[in-house]
């Protein structure tokens, strides 16, 4: 995959989507597995009630073959392409992207 590239796994709605990319973890190559969601639809999903939700990077520690899952929460009103290309960008510049979940925003 080139830089710009991602293949979508599932499109679930205009606030919710699955794809994966390569980049970087620990200075390896890696294929990010992404669940990009907005945070209203995250509020709706988890039931959470009278609770401000973050923007949130979530790191799986759960890999297979140099394949990582992360999940996305961020502040948006739909995901577009143009969304989606700058998540990937937002991942592959992160400095001291590690395992778990960083909150921001």
């Amino acid at each position: 995959m080139s830089n710009n590239e991602y293949i979508i796994e599932h499109l679930i709605s205009n606030n919710e989507v699955k794809f994966l990319f390569e980049g970087q973890l620990n200075h390896q190559t890696v294929t990010w597995h992404t669940h990009l969601y907005t945070c209203k639809n995250h509020i709706i999903k988890s039931e959470i009630i009278n609770n401000p939700i973050r923007q949130f990077i979530d790191i799986s520690p759960h890999k297979k073959n140099n394949h990582y899952y992360l999940k996305i929460c961020l502040k948006l009103e739909q995901i577009t392409r143009a969304d989606i290309l700058k998540t990937i960008i937002m991942i592959r510049q992160y400095k001291n992207l590690t395992i778990g979940k960083h909150e921001f925003g």
